[in-house]
């Protein structure tokens, strides 16, 4: 399978976390749908260390993989303005998260 295609599966598993953070925040529950993007991005950064082969990820090159899907997630997620976590001490790597949502 080619890192496109690995990539587009990924997106489709995560898609509906998306769909429902979406659906949370427009209807007032701003809190829930940030709790579901928090650990969304926190699910990626864990998968960073995966060496299981038969992972997708693994296959598509980690770090590098869960990296970049964090930050296709993240940019789905931050039109939203929510008030996501910072995660500098749970996602130590991730600089361009911490970066990205301060004001």
């Amino acid at each position: 399978m080619s890192v496109g295609a690995g990539r587009g599966r990924v997106l489709e598993v995560l898609q509906p976390y998306i769909d429902d953070l979406t659906w949370r925040k427009e209807r007032g529950a701003r809190r829930a749908a940030a709790d579901i993007g928090a650990a969304v991005m926190l699910g990626l950064y864990e998968c960073r260390e995966d060496t299981d082969e038969n992972m997708l990820l693994v296959r598509m090159g980690l770090p590098g993989a869960a990296d970049d899907l964090a930050r296709t997630v993240y940019d789905k997620v931050r039109p939203l303005h929510l008030s996501l976590p910072p995660l500098a001490d749970e996602c130590p790597e991730w600089a361009w998260y911490e970066e990205s949502w301060m004001p």
